[in-house]
C-alpha cells in the first residue's frame, strides 16, 4: 500500500486520535487553575472524545460528524466555568468539522448545515460565555469556523472541475481510439482533411 493510499484510508483517524490526545492532555495535565467542572473531569474527558474521535468519519458522514462535535461542545459549555476556553484540540476539531462539511457536502446542504450550526455555536457562546476564551463571547472564533467552511467549499469546487476535465479527456481519448464521432474527411468546402489533423484536435 502506497503512502497516498495509506493516508486516504487512515489519515482521518490519525488526525482524530491526535486531536483527542491533545484535548485529553490539556484537560488532565494543563487545565486552568480555576477550572470548575460540574460532575468532575471524567464526564468532560468523555465529551472531549465525542468532539474529536468522530472526525475519523468526516469524509463519509460530514454532517453527522459536525452535529456530534457541536452537540458535545454545547454540553461542555454548560459543564465548565472559570476556564480559559475549550482546549486547542477541541477548537481544531471544530475547524476540521466545518471544513469537511464544505468539502464533502452538496452546495445547498453544506450552506444550510454550516450556517445553522455556526448560528447555534454563536448563540451558545453569547449566552454562556467562556467557550472560546476566559470571559465573554469570542466572535473571532466564529469567523475562523466560517473561513474553514469556505475553504472546504472552494476545495470541493476545484476537485469537481478537475474530475470533469479528466472525464472529458478520457472520453476524447476513447473516441480517438475507436474512431467514433470522427468528422468527415472533407471539409465544408470539399477539400480533404487529414485524419492526423483531426486526431490532434481531439487530443488537445
Amino acid at each position: 500500500m502506497g503512502l497516498r493510499a495509506w493516508a486516504q484510508r487512515w489519515g482521518d483517524w490519525v488526525v482524530a486520535l491526535a486531536l483527542a490526545a491533545t484535548a485529553e492532555f490539556e484537560l488532565w495535565a494543563h487545565a486552568p487553575a480555576g477550572l470548575v467542572v460540574t460532575g468532575g473531569r471524567a464526564p468532560l474527558a468523555v465529551l472531549f472524545g465525542v468532539v474529536t474521535v468522530p472526525l475519523g468519519w468526516r469524509r463519509r458522514a460530514p454532517v453527522a460528524v459536525l452535529f456530534a462535535v457541536t452537540g458535545a461542545l454545547v454540553v461542555v459549555a454548560f459543564l465548565i466555568s472559570h476556564s480559559d476556553g475549550v482546549p486547542l484540540g477541541v477548537f481544531l476539531a471544530l475547524i476540521v468539522a466545518f471544513y469537511s462539511v464544505g468539502a464533502h457536502c452538496e452546495e445547498r446542504r453544506a450552506l444550510r448545515v454550516g450556517a445553522g450550526v455556526l448560528a447555534a455555536i454563536a448563540a451558545v457562546d453569547l449566552t454562556r460565555g467562556g467557550v472560546f476564551q476566559e470571559q465573554g463571547a469570542r466572535p473571532a472564533a466564529w469567523l475562523v469556523f466560517a473561513v474553514a467552511w469556505l475553504v472546504g467549499r472552494d476545495f470541493r469546487r476545484r476537485r469537481g472541475e478537475v474530475t470533469l476535465f479528466a472525464t472529458e479527456r478520457r472520453g476524447w481519448s476513447a473516441s480517438a481510439r475507436s474512431g467514433r464521432g470522427r468528422p468527415s474527411l472533407r471539409s465544408a468546402g470539399g477539400s480533404p482533411v487529414s485524419s492526423m489533423t483531426w486526431s490532434r484536435t481531439a487530443s488537445a
